[in-house]
């Protein structure tokens, strides 16, 4: 777990942390790229073989689009978010919430490196 010094509202990481953090989250977004471009290969063939069918369905194609496309975003959100906390990273602004301002907790960041609210923030986040 990350340890970190506390300056009045600033999280501080060492020069360790930082690299150890920046490496984890740049190994997560080579994976996610690589899982983007394998979904949309096989989706991509999917698609030639309904559309190459005798008895291709239109309907089959239309959901199938649709289901490419939900998988596209999830992707496309997921390495956006990786990149933010990059950035975060980079500017001295990670592990801190982006609502409130306070530390986000090293077990939430962990479980989920690219978060940028606390607990608290994302609990009142999702009851919306």
């Amino acid at each position: 777990m990350p340890r970190t010094q506390n300056s009045g509202s600033q999280k501080r990481y060492t020069a360790a942390e930082k690299r150890s953090i920046r490496e984890g989250l740049r190994r997560r977004l080579a994976d996610l790229q690589a899982e983007m471009a394998e979904s949309k290969a096989v989706a991509s063939d999917l698609r030639k073989d309904e559309l190459s069918g005798d008895e291709a369905d239109a309907a089959a194609v239309v959901t199938g689009h649709d289901y490419e496309s939900a998988v596209s975003e999830g992707f496309s959100r997921k390495i956006t978010e990786v990149e933010h906390a990059l950035s975060r990273l980079s500017q001295g602004d990670y592990g801190r919430c982006e609502r409130c301002d306070r530390t986000i907790p090293a077990r939430r960041l962990v479980a989920f490196p690219a978060a940028t609210l606390c607990v608290e923030c994302k609990q009142h986040e999702e009851q919306r």
